[in-house]
């Protein structure tokens, strides 16, 4: 399937600098989108963000201040350092990071999404999203990233699971909801955008739709199951023994992100600067009519 451009121009990397740390040489370490909300209150207003996994901003602080390379409209790319004062979730077992980003748009060249394509569970109800429904992941390929700019790949695949019974994190032990997708997902995809796509001709509830294609946003990678192979052979070493990646992907559901965004913090940031806006909009008395 042909992907629609904003769903590949919504994508970024995140980074960190490799030693000597002069800003010459970055590592790249995941994949991060930009979500758009409109403005409750001003005409045409929308406010941006930078989203990703939340193991990936905690992962990347032992190796310094994690940056974000966008694309720029000259062909090339601009590494900007980020704010380290992300927004998680109140439930620690989400792996969600929001920070509020809106790289200048004269320079740089992105889209960001709606939350209005997020796949919500009215969304998923209403248009019977459901086991084999096609997946599109769009993200950071290590081996990869792009000389001049960034360069993401696509792997798609299926609903494997939907979220309805709860998955267990293998360090905390803690429970958590998250989809299953059969992907074949590889490191450096945490953080990447997961999309459904519903096309013609899909049977859901005993019923054919025929109507054109939707998407929506069903969440983010959040990693992936890997097998231990163990070998008998006398001759391997433990530093022989590899993680196989068994091709199931786990994937946050987009309402996790959505409880982020629509968080306390972000809704009250949001009407203070709807606040500002609209002060500065608002008319004021012309001397030239004074009497």
């Amino acid at each position: 399937m042909r992907l629609p451009d904003v769903l590949l121009e919504c994508v970024t990397f995140l980074c960190v600098e490799k030693p000597p740390h002069d800003g010459s040489s970055y590592r790249y370490v995941g994949t991060a989108f930009f979500v758009s909300v409109p403005s409750s209150n001003v005409p045409n207003a929308s406010y941006f963000y930078l989203v990703t996994a939340k193991h990936c901003i905690e992962n990347a602080k032992s190796e310094g201040p994690l940056s974000v390379r966008v694309n720029t409209k000259e062909g090339k790319a601009q590494i900007i350092r980020l704010d380290p004062d992300w927004l998680y979730a109140e439930d620690e077992r989400t792996d969600v990071a929001v920070l509020p980003l809106m790289p200048p748009m004269d320079h740089c060249s992105y889209k960001a999404l709606s939350v209005s394509v997020f796949a919500t569970q009215e969304f998923i109800e209403q248009k019977g999203v459901g086991i084999g429904d096609d997946l599109a992941v769009i993200g950071l390929f290590t081996m990869r990233e792009g000389t001049q700019r960034n360069q993401p790949i696509a792997r798609t695949g299926i609903i494997a699971s939907m979220a309805d019974e709860r998955l267990q994190d293998h360090k905390s032990g803690e429970w958590y909801r998250a989809y299953l997708a059969e992907v074949r997902p590889i490191g450096g995809l945490s953080g990447s955008p997961v999309f459904v796509f519903l096309w013609p001709g899909r049977v859901y509830k005993n019923t054919l739709d025929l109507i054109g294609c939707s998407f929506g946003l069903l969440g983010m990678i959040r990693g992936h199951w890997d097998y231990k192979r163990f070998e008998s052979l006398v001759d391997y070493t433990d530093e022989e023994l590899r993680d196989v990646n068994m091709g199931i992907a786990i994937v946050t559901p987009a309402e996790d992100i959505l409880g982020v965004i629509n968080g306390e913090e972000l809704v009250k940031q949001r009407r203070q600067s709807d606040k500002r806006i609209l002060s500065q909009r608002a008319p004021t008395e012309d001397s030239a009519f004074s009497i």
